[in-house]
């Protein structure tokens, strides 16, 4: 079976599999098109789409607002995370027929030698359709569920994600997950 690329680049343009992440303030670059991997940046905008204050009824019947506990903070913004690299895999394999596809996503932090921003990546994965295919979404957690790919993720409960290196589609993995 022949691959044509630009016909694979046809069918992301027509489909646009990546438009609902805009409301997550997310963009999508097709890094890499390849007959089967393609490998995916995306960049979160706003890393406080996961807010950082919590909402609970009380018995009284007011809501009462407080500060997030930063455990609890930084979970909920890594399976943000990890759900926005599942969501990438999904609809990458619903438009184009590839084995694989790479997610790398990341954000802007503060580099605190210059004091500048710079671009980190905070999550690499490689995706492989057959072990994406058997993955009850309706069940799992999403951080969890990395469990089952390759990928880099260094993230700490107290403080979030660390920088790791990107994947690229050259990478030859010589070991088990």
């Amino acid at each position: 079976m022949v691959r044509e690329l630009a016909a694979y680049r046809a069918a992301l343009d027509l489909a646009r599999p990546y438009e609902a992440l805009r409301a997550f303030k997310s963009r999508v670059v097709v890094a890499e098109l390849q007959p089967d991997v393609v490998t995916i940046r995306c960049h979160i905008d706003d890393e406080e789409i996961v807010p950082r204050e919590e909402m609970k009824l009380t018995a009284s019947g007011k809501v009462s607002t407080k500060e997030m506990a930063a455990g609890k903070y930084w979970l909920l913004h890594q399976d943000h995370v990890c759900s926005a690299a599942l969501r990438i895999a999904r609809e990458t394999f619903a438009v184009l027929p590839v084995h694989r596809v790479i997610v790398n996503i990341g954000a802007s932090q503060l580099d605190t030698a210059t004091g500048h921003p710079r671009d980190v990546v905070f999550l690499a994965a490689s995706i492989e359709r057959d072990a994406f295919g058997l993955i009850n979404f309706a069940a799992i957690d999403p951080s969890d569920s990395f469990k089952n790919f390759w990928h880099r993720m260094k993230f700490k409960k107290a403080s979030g994600f660390d920088a790791v290196e990107p994947i690229t589609s050259d990478e030859q993995w010589v070991s088990t997950r």
